[in-house]
């Protein structure tokens, strides 16, 4: 799906008008979309099936109060990048194995006790070149760390 950048307003990422549920609730990757404060805007149907956490009880609410495991200083260091020069920024598995705790979704086939994950993290510009607001993007990687 394109969206086309001259009209588009990351605002309406949060009221999925841009962005259509089907595709947010259909890929097997993690969306989350955070404002500055890191308070959650979109939250997909892979993180609350992974998280154990809905999104109507993720949206509004801060990440950090949600997730006591993400180190938030380290997060907010990380993110930096993000906000100040609008560049994407990685987190891979060999560096951290996880953001987000999750379990393995496979328990019978999987050894593993956590889900290792690959994050990206980009921002969200709006039309005056702001970013408003940045998106995670969550990889289930745990049979390529454990292969």
């Amino acid at each position: 799906m394109s969206i086309p950048t001259d009209s588009f307003n990351p605002a309406t990422l949060s009221d999925s008008t841009a962005l259509p549920s089907e595709l947010l609730n259909s890929i097997e990757v993690g969306v989350v979309i955070l404002d500055r404060t890191f308070e959650v805007k979109v939250w997909n149907k892979f993180m609350e099936n992974h998280g154990g956490m809905r999104s109507v009880d993720m949206v509004g609410k801060s990440l950090f109060s949600q997730f006591s495991e993400i180190d938030e200083q380290w997060l907010r260091t990380k993110v930096d990048p993000v906000f100040n020069l609008k560049s994407p920024v990685f987190i891979i598995w060999e560096q951290r194995p996880y953001l987000f705790k999750f379990g393995c979704n496979r328990p019978v086939t999987c050894a593993a006790d956590h889900m290792y994950q690959n994050v990206t993290m980009f921002p969200i510009v709006d039309k005056a070149g702001h970013v408003v607001q940045f998106c995670m993007l969550v990889y289930d990687v745990t049979e390529q760390a454990l292969g």
